[in-house]
């Protein structure tokens, strides 16, 4: 009932899988024959899993809770685990809800973090983790359906909690949306309000909350719609009124596309034409999907092109943190022999800036590059190229020393074209050859007087 993480969460250089699950009993369930089984159809239990996908091997299974179906709010598991290292101890740590109103944090072997789990309203929500206090550590961020925000630091310390119009039935995201230099948490409810708080005390910023006219449950989108260099970040949300709100964060001001259709999930945001521009994409819920492009100039800091930015990204990059692969990469490249030098930018705009652990990847697990980097500036990287011909995707992996994952994929070729300077080493000598004998055969005639 909830989307699987995909991490190496004990450091060993095996993928496992981090599922938040939801189990039924039946019959068979029953190890004890005193046991009346029917009575086990009402009951279920929310639980974390670790999987080895290499070895096939369950790590482990940590149960967090178990209840009856016709509890008040029974405990189903339907949040995306969150996978960080707030305390930067180089072991990461796992979050999740569940529809009891609590949030759990696991250390990476599946036991549970002192002081930890704390409790809300029913959660469907999945947490969000980012530094919202400017403390330069990591906090966790969640809404319930009771109408509370609420952002926790890494030991489970309340930080702040708010009360909202409407429940929170979906992620929050982050950026700062007012260029302050100071972090916001922006999020929708289903009362059809748009929020946009500070992140050190939860009050609103200036021209928030937005009133549409519909009920939200989609994620927000945060992201610079126009130039760059303009000041503020604009949210995008949809509202079940069949309309597609864009708000910018500093006017106030709002437009709309009525697309007449409903919508509950995130609007995504990429280059999906190659025109140079930003596209965003919008489903709905009969199945329709759309894409419109805007004014704004694509640069892989202000796409959001999933709903959650590579293993654990909810802010908006265009005036925080980010990598880009230089714009040359992102035509068609062919590159040849055992190395290459990759040019890749690290963005960072934090007031505390530390080192970077730089990964290269080609398809999803070959790493050709490993290398702690520091500033934030274009670094050139000397890359080794795969041993075969082949077509992939040229992934660079941006890790900070809290667990946050940043990244840009390009697509190249390797020695694809080596065949063609081959037929020249044959045909080349020949030429050269039969000049020669041309050559020698001109100056030996014999001319008749």
């Amino acid at each position: 009932m909830s989307t699987p993480v995909l991490v190496d969460i004990d450091n060993n250089g095996d993928v496992d899988a981090v599922i938040h699950v939801t189990y039924f009993f039946e019959d068979e369930d029953v190890p004890n024959p005193q046991v009346d089984p029917t009575t086990l159809d009402h009951y279920l239990a929310t639980a974390v899993v670790c999987l080895n996908l290499v070895t096939g091997e369950v790590r482990w299974v940590r149960v967090l809770g178990i209840s009856k179906k016709s509890d008040p709010y029974p405990t189903y598991g339907l949040s995306t685990p969150l996978v960080v290292d707030a305390d930067e101890s180089k072991s990461l740590e796992i979050y999740v809800t569940s529809t009891n109103g609590r949030v759990d944090r696991l250390n990476s072997d599946g036991s549970l973090a002192k002081n930890w789990p704390v409790y809300m309203g029913p959660i469907t929500a999945s947490p969000a983790a980012e530094d919202v206090t400017g403390d330069g550590t990591l906090d966790i961020c969640v809404g319930d359906i009771e109408g509370k925000v609420a952002c926790f630091d890494q030991t489970g310390k309340r930080i702040w909690i708010r009360h909202v119009v409407g429940g929170v039935t979906d992620r929050v995201s982050f950026g700062d949306v007012n260029s302050d230099q100071e972090m916001e948490v922006v999020f929708s409810t289903s009362a059809g309000f748009v929020y946009a708080v500070h992140g050190a005390n939860g009050s609103d910023i200036a021209k928030f909350p937005i009133v549409t006219g519909g009920s939200i449950t989609a994620p927000t989108l945060v992201i610079q719609l126009s130039t760059m260099l303009s000041k503020g970040l604009h949210v995008v949300v949809p509202a079940h009124d069949g309309n597609v709100y864009f708000v910018d964060a500093v006017t106030g001001c709002i437009e709309t596309i009525d697309i007449d259709e409903p919508s509950s999930t995130l609007v995504l945001a990429d280059d999906l034409t190659n025109s140079g521009y930003i596209n965003l994409i919008v489903t709905t819920v009969k199945g329709g999907v759309y894409v419109f492009q805007t004014s704004a100039p694509y640069s892989n800091l202000n796409t959001w092109p999933s709903e959650v930015k590579g293993l654990n990204g909810f802010t908006a990059g265009s005036n925080h943190v980010g990598v880009f692969i230089a714009d040359a990469f992102r035509k068609e490249v062919n590159l040849r022999g055992e190395y290459f030098f990759l040019p890749v930018t690290v963005m960072d705009q934090r007031l505390s800036k530390g080192s970077y652990l730089v990964q290269v990847f080609i398809g999803s697990r070959v790493r050709v590059y490993r290398g702690i980097l520091s500033g934030s500036m274009t670094h050139r990287l000397k890359v080794r190229a795969p041993l075969e011909r082949m077509r992939g995707l040229l992934t660079v992996q941006v890790t900070l020393p809290n667990g946050q994952v940043f990244t840009d994929v390009v697509a190249v070729a390797f020695n694809l074209h080596f065949l063609e300077t081959v037929k020249y080493t044959l045909v080349v000598p020949f030429l050269l050859m039969c000049f020669g004998l041309f050559f020698i055969h001109k100056r030996h005639e014999v001319y008749m007087s």
